[in-house]
C-alpha cells in the first residue's frame, strides 16, 4: 500500500506537466453518425465495438472491428431481420464470432440471441423458443469461451428468464426457476407488483467463475456456476436504475471474486452515501469518504492492478466532465483533466491489463458538440498502472495436479489462450478464453507420457509448463 501512495503523490507532483494518459489513435468511424454501446478488447490489437448506426437517419444495431488497436476499422449492421428490434448486450470471442441479445421496441415482437461467426457478415438466430414470450426481454449475454456460456433476461412470472450453453449455443438450457431468487415487487400497497423488479441491459460484471447483474431494485444476484444457480443480495442504493428511484442510480465493478466498488450514479437522490465496497462479493457493503475528484457516470477496475480504479464523467460537485483515477482502492482520485495537456471528457472504456486499454471519447468537454468522436489506447505517461502491475505478486504459470490422471487446473493472469503439444512439438489441444485466471483441461484421453502447456494472456505474453500425464 505505501508504494502506490508514493506513487500516487508522484503523480501529484508532476500534476503541473503536460501528460496525456490517453494517446489519440485516430478518429472512430462513422463520427458523430455512431453511438458506441459496448466495448470488446480481445487482445492489443482485436477490438470489436457494438452501438447505434444513424448515417442513414434511422438509429441500426451496428459493429465496428479493428485488427491492428484501433488503426482501421471495419463495420456492418446487426442484422436482426426485424426493424422493432434492437440490440442490448454484446461480446465478442474471437476475430470472426461475436454474440448479441436483442429485444423488442414495440408490442407484439419478441427477441432473443444472435450470433456471427463470419466476422458480422452475416447474424444468425440462436434457438427462436427461447426469449420468446409477451414479457421476455433479453438483458445481457456472457461466455466464459467459446462454449460456456449465460443469457440472462427479465422475469416472467416472477422468476428472471434464465438460461445457459455448453456448446456455444446450439443448445441453450433453462436455468430451473428453484435456483433463481424470485423477483420482487414495488409497487403501491394496492397492486405491489404493479412493479416488479427488473434487469438492466449490459450492466453486469464477471470475474473468473462468478457472475453479477444488477436489478432495478437495487439488487445483486450472484452465480458462482456459470448461470445455472443464483443467490441475490441487497445493495446499498434501491435502484441501478429505471426502476424505483426512476433514473440510473448506480454502476458497480468487481477486481476478484469478493471486492467490489458501487458509485452512486445519480447523487441528488440522497441515499446515505456515494461511495461503497464490499469484500465479500457484494453480500455486505461499506461506505468509503469520498474524494472531491471522483467522477459519477461509471466505474471500472484494470485487470492486473487489484487497487486501481478508474472513473468518467462529471464530479459530485461540479458538472466538469472528465477522467479520474485511483490506485489505492478508491480512498483517493486525481483528475486526470489537470494532467492532460489535452483532456477528453470520457467514454467507452476497457482495460485489459494495466498496459492495454481502450477508450472512444471526445477531447476536452468545453470543445464543440460537434466535435467527432476519438478512439484513443492507453499511454500512462507515469506508467503507475504498469509499475503497479510490476509491483504486484504476479502469479506465474501453475498447473496441478502433475503428474495429473485425466484433470489438470491451469492458473495465471487473464488467460486468453492455452495449448498442448506433445514433445516433438505436435498441437495436440488448443482452447480459447475470455481472460480467465483459472481454466481446466480434460487430458484423459492423452497417452502416458510428457506434455508441454502453454498459457497466453490478454497482452500476448506467454508461459510454458512441462506436464507429466500418468
Amino acid at each position: 500500500m505505501k508504494k502506490f501512495l508514493l506513487l500516487f503523490c508522484l503523480m501529484s507532483t508532476l500534476s503541473f506537466q503536460a501528460q496525456n494518459f490517453w494517446s489519440e489513435v485516430g478518429p472512430f468511424p462513422l463520427n458523430d453518425h455512431f453511438a458506441p454501446f459496448q466495448m470488446s478488447v480481445l487482445d492489443a490489437n482485436t477490438i470489436w465495438v457494438q452501438g447505434l448506426d444513424y448515417s442513414t437517419g434511422v438509429d441500426v444495431p451496428a459493429w465496428c472491428r479493428s485488427l491492428d488497436g484501433g488503426v482501421t476499422w471495419t463495420h456492418g449492421v446487426i442484422t436482426l431481420g426485424n426493424p422493432n428490434l434492437t440490440v442490448s448486450c454484446f461480446q465478442a470471442l474471437t476475430e470472426t464470432t461475436a454474440y448479441a441479445t436483442a429485444f423488442p421496441k414495440a408490442e407484439g415482437f419478441t427477441g432473443g440471441i444472435w450470433v456471427t461467426h463470419d466476422a458480422g457478415a452475416t447474424w444468425t438466430q440462436q434457438d427462436p423458443t427461447i426469449f420468446s414470450t409477451s414479457y421476455s426481454f433479453a438483458n445481457v449475454i456472457h461466455f466464459w469461451d467459446e462454449n460456456k456460456g449465460v443469457a440472462i433476461g427479465d422475469p416472467v412470472d416472477g422468476v428472471f428468464e434464465i438460461y445457459t450453453t455448453t456448446d456455444g449455443g446450439t443448445n441453450w438450457v433453462a436455468t430451473s426457476a428453484v435456483s433463481i431468487p424470485p423477483a420482487v415487487c414495488y409497487g403501491p400497497a394496492s397492486n405491489p407488483c404493479q412493479l416488479s423488479e427488473l434487469g438492466l441491459s449490459a450492466k453486469f460484471d464477471v470475474v473468473n467463475n462468478r457472475i453479477w447483474f444488477a436489478t432495478t431494485a437495487g439488487r445483486l444476484y450472484m452465480s458462482d456456476n456459470f448461470g445455472v444457480s443464483w443467490t441475490a443480495k441487497q445493495s446499498p442504493i434501491p435502484d441501478f436504475g429505471g426502476g424505483m428511484n426512476g433514473s440510473d442510480l448506480g454502476a458497480f465493478c468487481f477486481t476478484t471474486e469478493n471486492k467490489g466498488r458501487l458509485i452512486v450514479t445519480d447523487p441528488s437522490t440522497g441515499v446515505g452515501g456515494n461511495f461503497f465496497k464490499t469484500e465479500d462479493g457484494g453480500a455486505t457493503w461499506q461506505a468509503i469518504p469520498v474524494s472531491e475528484n471522483i467522477r459519477t457516470f461509471a466505474i471500472t477496475d484494470i485487470p492486473g492492478s487489484s487497487e486501481a480504479f478508474y472513473t468518467y464523467g462529471e464530479f459530485l460537485t461540479a458538472p466538469d466532465r472528465g477522467i479520474s483515477l485511483s490506485i489505492d482502492n478508491g480512498l483517493t482520485w486525481s483528475n486526470l483533466n489537470a494532467t492532460d495537456s489535452n483532456p477528453i471528457e470520457g467514454g467507452l472504456t476497457e482495460f485489459i491489463s494495466p498496459t492495454v486499454g481502450y477508450c472512444i471519447s471526445r477531447h476536452s468537454p468545453t470543445g464543440p458538440l460537434a466535435e467527432p468522436s476519438t478512439f484513443f489506447k492507453l499511454n500512462d505517461p507515469l506508467q503507475l498502472l504498469s509499475t503497479m502491475e510490476a509491483s504486484a505478486a504476479t502469479e506465474a504459470l501453475f498447473v496441478a495436479p502433475n503428474p495429473t490422471t485425466d484433470f489438470v487446473r491451469v492458473s495465471g493472469k487473464n488467460i486468453r489462450k492455452v495449448t498442448v503439444t506433445d514433445m516433438q512439438g505436435k498441437l495436440l489441444l488448443k482452447e480459447f478464453y475470455a481472460g480467465l485466471n483459472t481454466v481446466a483441461l480434460d487430458l484423459s484421453t492423452f497417452r502416458a507420457g510428457l506434455y508441454l502447456i502453454k498459457a497466453t494472456n490478454s497482452t500476448g505474453k506467454s508461459s510454458t509448463m512441462k506436464i507429466i500425464k500418468k
